[in-house]
């Protein structure tokens, strides 16, 4: 299935979805928390932007489901903060954007595991890598490995 079908169904399969956009030089927490993202299990996308052309570097997800059923305490809005490699992502992501010359970064979530719906984030993950892999025959370039 290509990745654009997967994500329209996405959209309506997970209701509880959103998008915002992290400009240069901006606050990655009060961009998160001004656009309302949840402390929830969800998968996510990064896109860089550069001018109106959007290029796929990640995708993710958060919420780890624990043996009893339970999810370790780390939902989207705190995925999004925290370290990538050895550094805080609010500092990767400002570098990233400079190096690769984006105007922005375009971030994308569907809440997978809530209500009536449960879809472990990891396969709606791994679908959408799948997705990718099957359109472009490579992984995106910031998932170091599937």
């Amino acid at each position: 299935m290509a990745l654009a079908e997967l994500l329209s169904i996405y959209e309506g399969q997970f209701s509880n979805n959103g998008s915002f956009r992290l400009a240069r030089g901006e606050d990655l927490r009060a961009c998160i928390a001004n656009n309302g993202v949840p402390e929830l299990p969800a998968a996510y996308l990064i896109y860089g932007v550069e001018r109106r052309r959007r290029e796929l570097l990640y995708i993710g997800k958060s919420g780890t489901l624990k043996t009893d059923g339970s999810f370790k305490n780390q939902g989207l809005a705190t995925r999004l903060r925290m370290k990538q490699g050895k550094r805080w992502r609010a500092e990767f992501y400002q570098d990233e954007m400079e190096q690769r010359q984006l105007d922005a970064l375009y971030f994308r979530w569907f809440v997978t595991f809530g209500g009536q719906i449960r879809i472990l984030p990891l396969k709606a993950e791994a679908d959408l890598i799948q997705a990718y892999f099957d359109d472009h025959g490579r992984l995106p370039p910031w998932n170091l490995a599937a």
